[in-house]
């Protein structure tokens, strides 16, 4: 793999309306250069982009820089030249792959919309509600749950 720029930047042809799709990532994109701020809250936020570092720390994932909210992941590095956007908050794989690695047990709650992810050496499970989106909230709560696998081999 190839070094990927951002999906959407300022200078972009989609940000000038010509597009609203990126073609690249395949994601939609704002109409107009006033939707960028909403569009890239939607997309990561600074605490995602936190729980996402820490996780990337805890399965030993190296990444480049500060990604910025319009990014659909953490770039994480293959080799000195190359990676790819890792972004278990979005990707079921990705978020099973992190569960594997770190042996985090999960148990979901359907009716509630609820996932709770836990470890023979957390003393409290992590639980995460959305009645929205099951999946959500169990890949939310697995990248939470790996965070505080991080946090605990930092001490």
């Amino acid at each position: 793999m190839n070094l990927d720029p951002p999906a959407i930047a300022l200078s972009s042809p989609t940000m000038r309306g010509r597009s609203n799709a990126c073609a690249h990532h395949g994601r939609k994109q704002p109409k107009q250069f006033s939707d960028f701020a909403t569009f890239v809250e939607k997309v990561m936020t600074k605490s995602d982009i936190g729980l996402l570092k820490r996780a990337a720390k805890a399965v030993r994932k190296k990444h480049i820089a500060r990604p910025h909210g319009n990014e659909p992941g953490l770039f994480v590095l293959i080799d000195e030249t190359s990676g790819y956007y890792w972004n278990p908050l979005s990707d079921d794989g990705e978020a099973f792959r992190l569960a594997m690695q770190l042996s985090l047990s999960i148990v979901v709650d359907a009716e509630r919309g609820a996932a709770q992810v836990g470890r023979h050496d957390f003393k409290k499970d992590v639980r995460v509600e959305n009645p929205t989106g099951l999946r959500a909230a169990a890949r939310r709560a697995i990248v939470k749950a790996a965070s505080k696998v991080y946090r605990m081999k930092k001490t």
